[in-house]
Protein backbone atom coordinates (compact mmCIF):
# COMPACT_ATOMS: atom_id res chain seq x y z
CA UNK A 1 0.00 0.00 0.00
CA UNK A 2 2.40 2.49 -1.26
CA UNK A 3 -0.30 5.50 -0.56
CA UNK A 4 1.09 4.33 3.44
CA UNK A 5 4.91 5.67 2.41
CA UNK A 6 3.29 8.84 1.11
CA UNK A 7 1.93 9.79 4.49
CA UNK A 8 4.19 8.43 6.83
CA UNK A 9 6.79 10.75 4.84
CA UNK A 10 4.19 13.75 5.12
CA UNK A 11 3.80 13.16 8.84
CA UNK A 12 7.63 13.03 9.30
CA UNK A 13 7.59 16.03 7.78
CA UNK A 14 5.12 17.52 9.82
CA UNK A 15 1.72 17.65 8.37
CA UNK A 16 2.83 20.56 6.03
CA UNK A 17 0.88 22.79 3.89
CA UNK A 18 0.11 21.19 0.54
CA UNK A 19 0.88 23.69 -2.73
CA UNK A 20 -1.81 23.83 -4.85
CA UNK A 21 0.41 21.66 -7.70
CA UNK A 22 -0.56 18.72 -4.58
CA UNK A 23 3.18 18.72 -3.58
CA UNK A 24 4.86 19.19 0.19
CA UNK A 25 8.40 19.86 0.94
CA UNK A 26 10.04 17.36 3.38
CA UNK A 27 12.57 17.61 5.84
CA UNK A 28 13.97 14.99 8.04
CA UNK A 29 16.88 12.63 8.90
CA UNK A 30 17.46 9.06 7.28
CA UNK A 31 16.20 6.14 8.16
CA UNK A 32 15.13 2.65 7.68
CA UNK A 33 11.68 3.35 7.15
CA UNK A 34 12.06 7.27 5.33
CA UNK A 35 14.66 4.69 3.57
CA UNK A 36 11.87 2.01 2.47
CA UNK A 37 9.10 4.44 1.78
CA UNK A 38 11.15 6.78 -0.57
CA UNK A 39 12.39 3.72 -2.29
CA UNK A 40 8.78 2.77 -2.75
CA UNK A 41 7.56 5.98 -4.24
CA UNK A 42 10.44 6.09 -6.46
CA UNK A 43 8.95 2.44 -7.86
CA UNK A 44 5.45 4.30 -9.33
CA UNK A 45 4.01 7.08 -9.00
CA UNK A 46 0.39 6.13 -8.89
CA UNK A 47 0.27 6.93 -4.70
CA UNK A 48 2.58 10.14 -4.50
CA UNK A 49 6.09 10.51 -6.39
CA UNK A 50 9.41 11.91 -5.18
CA UNK A 51 9.80 14.88 -7.28
CA UNK A 52 13.61 16.01 -5.86
CA UNK A 53 15.79 14.94 -3.55
CA UNK A 54 18.52 16.21 -1.36
CA UNK A 55 20.93 14.75 0.90
CA UNK A 56 23.08 16.83 2.66
CA UNK A 57 21.82 19.82 0.77
CA UNK A 58 23.15 18.39 -2.30
CA UNK A 59 20.62 17.44 -5.00
CA UNK A 60 20.43 14.33 -6.48
CA UNK A 61 19.73 14.31 -10.55
CA UNK A 62 17.06 12.63 -11.27
CA UNK A 63 19.59 9.41 -12.77
CA UNK A 64 20.80 9.66 -9.18
CA UNK A 65 18.06 8.91 -7.09
CA UNK A 66 17.60 5.38 -6.98
CA UNK A 67 21.57 4.82 -6.26
CA UNK A 68 21.74 7.67 -3.66
CA UNK A 69 18.72 6.09 -1.56
CA UNK A 70 20.82 2.77 -1.47
CA UNK A 71 23.83 4.53 -0.32
CA UNK A 72 21.70 6.73 1.75
CA UNK A 73 23.46 6.43 5.37
CA UNK A 74 21.37 6.02 8.40
CA UNK A 75 20.86 10.01 10.40
CA UNK A 76 21.92 11.85 6.73
CA UNK A 77 19.91 15.08 6.73
CA UNK A 78 17.26 14.92 3.37
CA UNK A 79 15.14 17.28 2.23
CA UNK A 80 12.76 16.31 -0.37
CA UNK A 81 9.38 17.22 -2.69
CA UNK A 82 6.95 14.65 -2.89
CA UNK A 83 3.67 15.25 -5.41
CA UNK A 84 0.41 13.58 -3.52
CA UNK A 85 -1.44 11.10 -5.92
CA UNK A 86 -4.55 13.78 -7.41
CA UNK A 87 -7.97 12.73 -9.19
CA UNK A 88 -7.72 9.26 -8.13
CA UNK A 89 -10.05 7.64 -4.77
CA UNK A 90 -6.63 6.49 -3.39
CA UNK A 91 -5.24 9.83 -2.50
CA UNK A 92 -5.35 12.50 0.13
CA UNK A 93 -8.10 14.61 1.01
CA UNK A 94 -8.03 17.70 2.54
CA UNK A 95 -11.25 16.84 4.88
CA UNK A 96 -14.00 14.71 4.96
CA UNK A 97 -16.11 16.67 2.92
CA UNK A 98 -13.77 15.94 0.40
CA UNK A 99 -14.29 12.05 0.28
CA UNK A 100 -17.70 12.30 0.48
CA UNK A 101 -17.50 14.36 -2.79
CA UNK A 102 -16.81 11.32 -4.19
CA UNK A 103 -19.45 9.38 -6.40
CA UNK A 104 -18.32 6.31 -5.09
CA UNK A 105 -18.68 7.20 -1.22
CA UNK A 106 -22.24 8.21 -2.17
CA UNK A 107 -23.14 4.94 -3.55
CA UNK A 108 -21.87 3.16 -0.59
CA UNK A 109 -18.17 2.22 -1.41
CA UNK A 110 -15.13 3.50 0.01
CA UNK A 111 -11.66 4.01 -1.36
CA UNK A 112 -8.94 1.04 -0.26
CA UNK A 113 -6.96 3.50 1.04
CA UNK A 114 -7.46 7.33 2.10
CA UNK A 115 -5.59 10.00 3.76
CA UNK A 116 -7.62 12.57 5.71
CA UNK A 117 -5.07 15.72 6.05
CA UNK A 118 -6.92 17.74 8.61
CA UNK A 119 -7.76 15.15 11.24
CA UNK A 120 -4.33 13.33 10.27
CA UNK A 121 -6.51 9.90 9.69
CA UNK A 122 -4.74 6.84 7.15
CA UNK A 123 -7.30 4.63 6.49
CA UNK A 124 -7.34 1.07 6.63
CA UNK A 125 -4.76 1.76 9.57
CA UNK A 126 -6.29 4.51 11.83
CA UNK A 127 -10.03 3.36 13.19
CA UNK A 128 -11.28 6.67 15.26
CA UNK A 129 -14.88 7.16 15.80
CA UNK A 130 -15.54 9.32 12.36
CA UNK A 131 -14.27 6.06 10.55
CA UNK A 132 -16.50 3.96 12.25
CA UNK A 133 -19.34 6.80 11.55
CA UNK A 134 -18.12 6.30 8.14
CA UNK A 135 -18.56 2.65 7.35
CA UNK A 136 -21.82 2.81 8.77
CA UNK A 137 -22.94 5.07 6.71
CA UNK A 138 -21.92 3.85 3.95
CA UNK A 139 -22.98 0.30 4.61
CA UNK A 140 -26.96 2.38 5.67
CA UNK A 141 -26.30 3.24 1.84
CA UNK A 142 -25.62 0.10 0.31
CA UNK A 143 -28.66 -1.61 2.35
CA UNK A 144 -31.04 0.99 1.20
CA UNK A 145 -29.80 0.49 -2.82
CA UNK A 146 -30.37 -3.26 -2.13
CA UNK A 147 -34.20 -2.26 -0.91
CA UNK A 148 -34.91 0.47 -3.14
CA UNK A 149 -37.32 -0.75 -6.05
CA UNK A 150 -34.59 1.12 -8.43
CA UNK A 151 -32.29 3.97 -8.48
CA UNK A 152 -30.29 6.04 -10.38
CA UNK A 153 -26.74 7.16 -10.10
CA UNK A 154 -27.05 9.11 -13.16
CA UNK A 155 -29.07 12.49 -11.80
CA UNK A 156 -26.64 14.85 -11.63
CA UNK A 157 -24.01 12.48 -12.62
CA UNK A 158 -22.47 13.18 -9.45
CA UNK A 159 -25.26 11.48 -6.88
CA UNK A 160 -27.11 8.45 -6.54
CA UNK A 161 -31.11 8.82 -6.34
CA UNK A 162 -33.11 5.77 -4.28
CA UNK A 163 -36.80 5.61 -5.10
CA UNK A 164 -39.33 3.25 -3.18
CA UNK A 165 -43.00 2.58 -4.04
CA UNK A 166 -45.13 3.47 -0.94
CA UNK A 167 -48.74 2.23 -0.80
CA UNK A 168 -50.81 4.92 0.74
CA UNK A 169 -54.77 4.38 0.78
CA UNK A 170 -54.48 2.06 -2.52
CA UNK A 171 -52.34 4.75 -4.36
CA UNK A 172 -48.33 3.80 -5.37
CA UNK A 173 -46.21 6.79 -4.19
CA UNK A 174 -42.78 7.35 -5.08
CA UNK A 175 -40.22 8.20 -2.24
CA UNK A 176 -37.24 9.43 -3.41
CA UNK A 177 -34.12 10.14 -1.43
CA UNK A 178 -31.18 11.93 -2.62
CA UNK A 179 -27.71 10.49 -1.37
CA UNK A 180 -26.04 14.11 -0.08
CA UNK A 181 -22.96 13.50 2.02
CA UNK A 182 -21.18 15.97 4.15
CA UNK A 183 -19.14 15.52 7.23
CA UNK A 184 -21.85 16.24 10.05
CA UNK A 185 -23.54 12.98 9.01
CA UNK A 186 -20.29 11.47 10.42
CA UNK A 187 -21.55 12.80 14.41
CA UNK A 188 -24.45 11.01 14.20
CA UNK A 189 -24.54 7.51 15.96
CA UNK A 190 -25.61 4.46 13.06
CA UNK A 191 -24.25 1.99 15.57
CA UNK A 192 -27.45 -0.38 14.75
CA UNK A 193 -28.47 -1.21 11.34
CA UNK A 194 -29.73 -4.39 12.00
CA UNK A 195 -33.27 -3.42 11.01
CA UNK A 196 -31.42 -3.06 7.79
CA UNK A 197 -29.41 -6.17 7.48
CA UNK A 198 -32.72 -8.23 8.69
CA UNK A 199 -34.51 -6.83 5.75
CA UNK A 200 -31.30 -7.81 2.91
CA UNK A 201 -29.66 -10.62 4.32
CA UNK A 202 -30.56 -14.45 2.82
CA UNK A 203 -32.30 -14.90 6.35
CA UNK A 204 -34.90 -12.29 6.38
CA UNK A 205 -35.26 -12.91 2.68
CA UNK A 206 -36.36 -16.11 3.74
CA UNK A 207 -38.55 -15.05 6.43
CA UNK A 208 -42.36 -15.17 5.86
CA UNK A 209 -43.10 -11.63 6.75
CA UNK A 210 -40.30 -10.23 4.27
CA UNK A 211 -42.65 -8.33 2.03
CA UNK A 212 -44.96 -7.58 5.00
CA UNK A 213 -41.24 -6.15 6.64
CA UNK A 214 -40.03 -4.45 3.72
CA UNK A 215 -44.16 -2.68 3.19
CA UNK A 216 -43.78 -1.55 6.54
CA UNK A 217 -40.10 0.04 6.25
CA UNK A 218 -40.74 1.42 3.03
CA UNK A 219 -44.38 3.08 4.57
CA UNK A 220 -42.25 3.95 8.07
CA UNK A 221 -39.84 6.04 5.35
CA UNK A 222 -42.88 7.78 4.23
CA UNK A 223 -43.93 8.81 7.51
CA UNK A 224 -40.28 9.74 8.94
CA UNK A 225 -39.73 12.63 5.99
CA UNK A 226 -43.22 13.37 5.81
CA UNK A 227 -42.90 15.34 2.47
CA UNK A 228 -39.13 16.30 2.70
CA UNK A 229 -37.26 17.35 -0.56
CA UNK A 230 -35.41 14.09 -1.49
CA UNK A 231 -32.21 16.88 -1.34
CA UNK A 232 -33.28 16.40 2.65
CA UNK A 233 -34.81 12.85 2.75
CA UNK A 234 -31.65 10.82 3.02
CA UNK A 235 -29.93 13.21 5.56
CA UNK A 236 -32.66 13.06 8.28
CA UNK A 237 -32.83 9.69 8.17
CA UNK A 238 -29.27 9.44 8.58
CA UNK A 239 -29.14 12.01 11.06
CA UNK A 240 -31.74 10.60 13.21
CA UNK A 241 -31.79 7.05 12.56
CA UNK A 242 -32.34 6.15 15.99
CA UNK A 243 -35.15 7.53 15.65
CA UNK A 244 -36.63 5.97 12.77
CA UNK A 245 -35.44 2.70 14.05
CA UNK A 246 -37.64 3.28 17.21
CA UNK A 247 -40.51 4.57 14.44
CA UNK A 248 -40.01 0.85 12.34
CA UNK A 249 -40.32 -1.00 15.38
CA UNK A 250 -43.36 0.75 16.52
CA UNK A 251 -45.15 -0.01 13.14
CA UNK A 252 -43.58 -3.42 13.01
CA UNK A 253 -44.80 -4.45 16.81
CA UNK A 254 -47.89 -3.75 16.05
CA UNK A 255 -48.31 -5.67 12.70
CA UNK A 256 -47.30 -8.59 14.01
CA UNK A 257 -49.45 -8.44 16.73
CA UNK A 258 -52.30 -7.77 13.86
CA UNK A 259 -52.38 -4.10 14.03
CA UNK A 260 -51.08 -1.25 11.76
CA UNK A 261 -49.21 1.28 14.36
CA UNK A 262 -50.83 4.25 12.83
CA UNK A 263 -54.39 2.66 12.51
CA UNK A 264 -54.47 1.34 15.39
CA UNK A 265 -53.65 4.93 17.02
CA UNK A 266 -56.38 6.22 14.90
CA UNK A 267 -58.55 3.82 16.13
CA UNK A 268 -58.63 3.96 20.11
CA UNK A 269 -58.54 8.27 19.00
CA UNK A 270 -61.69 7.50 17.08
CA UNK A 271 -63.41 5.48 19.96
CA UNK A 272 -62.47 7.86 22.67
CA UNK A 273 -63.97 10.75 20.66
CA UNK A 274 -67.20 8.79 20.06
CA UNK A 275 -67.18 7.75 23.99
CA UNK A 276 -66.36 11.25 25.00
CA UNK A 277 -69.20 12.91 22.57
CA UNK A 278 -71.87 10.27 24.19
CA UNK A 279 -70.76 11.39 27.65
CA UNK A 280 -71.31 14.93 26.72
CA UNK A 281 -74.73 14.44 24.99
CA UNK A 282 -75.74 12.76 28.37
CA UNK A 283 -75.18 15.96 29.91
CA UNK A 284 -76.15 18.35 26.93
CA UNK A 285 -79.87 16.82 26.64
CA UNK A 286 -81.13 17.52 30.05
CA UNK A 287 -79.46 21.48 29.75
CA UNK A 288 -83.11 22.04 28.17
CA UNK A 289 -85.31 20.29 30.60
CA UNK A 290 -83.51 21.66 33.63
CA UNK A 291 -84.24 24.92 32.62
CA UNK A 292 -88.06 23.93 34.31
CA UNK A 293 -86.54 24.18 37.50
CA UNK A 294 -86.00 27.33 38.00
CA UNK A 295 -89.10 28.34 36.21
CA UNK A 296 -91.00 25.78 39.22
CA UNK A 297 -89.87 28.10 41.60
CA UNK A 298 -91.51 30.80 39.90
CA UNK A 299 -94.70 28.60 41.33
CA UNK A 300 -93.83 28.82 44.52
CA UNK A 301 -94.25 32.79 44.74
CA UNK A 302 -98.05 32.22 43.67
CA UNK A 303 -98.31 30.12 47.08
CA UNK A 304 -97.62 33.22 48.94
CA UNK A 305 -100.55 35.09 47.07
CA UNK A 306 -103.67 35.84 49.74
CA UNK A 307 -105.83 35.25 47.26
CA UNK A 308 -104.96 31.52 46.33
CA UNK A 309 -107.13 28.87 47.77
CA UNK A 310 -106.10 25.85 49.17
CA UNK A 311 -107.29 24.22 45.79
CA UNK A 312 -105.43 26.60 43.51
CA UNK A 313 -102.18 25.42 45.93
CA UNK A 314 -102.66 22.13 45.84
CA UNK A 315 -103.15 21.91 42.09
CA UNK A 316 -99.78 23.56 41.92
CA UNK A 317 -98.33 21.30 44.18
CA UNK A 318 -99.64 18.53 41.72
CA UNK A 319 -98.08 20.47 39.10
CA UNK A 320 -94.96 20.61 40.57
CA UNK A 321 -94.72 16.96 41.57
CA UNK A 322 -95.84 15.90 37.69
CA UNK A 323 -92.88 18.38 36.66
CA UNK A 324 -90.13 16.33 39.13
CA UNK A 325 -91.56 12.96 38.26
CA UNK A 326 -90.61 13.96 34.34
CA UNK A 327 -87.13 15.48 34.88
CA UNK A 328 -86.44 12.54 37.21
CA UNK A 329 -87.49 10.34 34.45
CA UNK A 330 -85.55 11.91 32.30
CA UNK A 331 -82.90 11.82 34.32
CA UNK A 332 -83.20 8.32 34.88
CA UNK A 333 -82.93 7.73 31.51
CA UNK A 334 -79.92 9.53 30.61
CA UNK A 335 -78.35 7.02 33.65
CA UNK A 336 -79.47 4.61 31.28
CA UNK A 337 -77.49 5.72 28.73
CA UNK A 338 -74.27 6.52 30.48
CA UNK A 339 -74.56 2.62 31.88
CA UNK A 340 -74.31 1.98 28.16
CA UNK A 341 -71.71 3.92 27.43
CA UNK A 342 -70.22 2.64 30.33
CA UNK A 343 -70.83 -0.56 29.18
CA UNK A 344 -69.06 -0.15 25.79
CA UNK A 345 -65.92 1.25 26.72
CA UNK A 346 -65.27 -1.95 29.24
CA UNK A 347 -65.62 -4.07 26.23
CA UNK A 348 -63.38 -1.77 24.62
CA UNK A 349 -60.98 -2.15 27.22
CA UNK A 350 -61.33 -6.00 26.91
CA UNK A 351 -61.03 -6.47 23.29
CA UNK A 352 -57.39 -4.42 23.87
CA UNK A 353 -56.14 -6.29 27.00
CA UNK A 354 -55.72 -9.40 24.96
CA UNK A 355 -52.80 -8.00 22.94
CA UNK A 356 -51.81 -5.29 25.15
CA UNK A 357 -48.43 -7.32 26.03
CA UNK A 358 -47.42 -6.64 22.62
CA UNK A 359 -48.09 -2.98 22.22
CA UNK A 360 -45.31 -0.82 21.65
CA UNK A 361 -44.73 1.36 24.96
CA UNK A 362 -46.12 4.47 23.01
CA UNK A 363 -49.28 2.71 21.93
CA UNK A 364 -49.95 1.30 25.71
CA UNK A 365 -49.25 4.75 27.12
CA UNK A 366 -51.86 6.46 24.54
CA UNK A 367 -54.25 3.70 25.56
CA UNK A 368 -53.41 4.41 29.74
CA UNK A 369 -54.12 8.40 28.96
CA UNK A 370 -56.89 7.59 27.15
CA UNK A 371 -58.32 5.48 29.73
CA UNK A 372 -57.92 7.94 32.67
CA UNK A 373 -59.01 10.97 30.64
CA UNK A 374 -62.87 8.84 30.24
CA UNK A 375 -62.89 7.65 33.81
CA UNK A 376 -62.67 11.33 34.90
CA UNK A 377 -65.16 11.88 32.12
CA UNK A 378 -67.64 9.20 33.28
CA UNK A 379 -66.90 10.30 37.03
CA UNK A 380 -68.07 13.61 36.20
CA UNK A 381 -71.14 12.77 34.10
CA UNK A 382 -72.02 11.17 37.02
CA UNK A 383 -71.70 13.31 39.37
CA UNK A 384 -73.80 15.64 37.58
CA UNK A 385 -76.77 13.29 37.12
CA UNK A 386 -77.12 12.97 40.69
CA UNK A 387 -76.97 16.40 41.26
CA UNK A 388 -79.39 17.12 38.69
CA UNK A 389 -81.23 14.47 40.43
CA UNK A 390 -81.69 15.85 43.48
CA UNK A 391 -82.24 19.72 42.14
CA UNK A 392 -85.59 18.01 40.67
CA UNK A 393 -86.99 17.24 43.65
CA UNK A 394 -86.71 20.47 45.50
CA UNK A 395 -89.39 22.42 43.59
CA UNK A 396 -92.25 20.19 45.36
CA UNK A 397 -90.25 19.57 48.40
CA UNK A 398 -90.43 23.23 49.51
CA UNK A 399 -93.79 23.59 47.71
CA UNK A 400 -95.33 20.83 50.23
CA UNK A 401 -93.40 22.46 53.16
CA UNK A 402 -94.92 26.03 52.45
CA UNK A 403 -98.45 24.44 51.91
CA UNK A 404 -98.20 22.49 55.25
CA UNK A 405 -97.46 25.99 56.76
CA UNK A 406 -100.20 27.42 55.30
CA UNK A 407 -103.04 25.39 55.66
Amino acid sequence: MKLLEAVQLYRLSGKPQLSKSNEFIGEFFASEETVTALKKLTESNVYGSLKTLEIDSTLCRPNQISGALDNLQVHQKIKVVIRCPKGEAIRFFKDFDDLLSLPMVSTGELPEAFYIINKDIFYPSDSPDSITSLKNLTELITSLKSLAHYHDSKVGHDRLKLVFIANNDGKNKPVVLDIRLNESLLTNELNNLSIVKNLTDGSGINDIHHQAKLGIFVSSICEFINGLEPTLAFSKIASEWTDFSELFQNNLSVYLCGFAFNQAKKDIAETEIKIAEQLSKITSDLTGKLFSIPLSFTALIAMFNKDTTWITNLILCIGLLITSIIIVGVIVNQSGQLTSVIKSKELFDKALEGEKNLYPKELDDYIKDMNLRLDNNIKLAKNWLVIFRVLAWFPILIATVIYYLIY
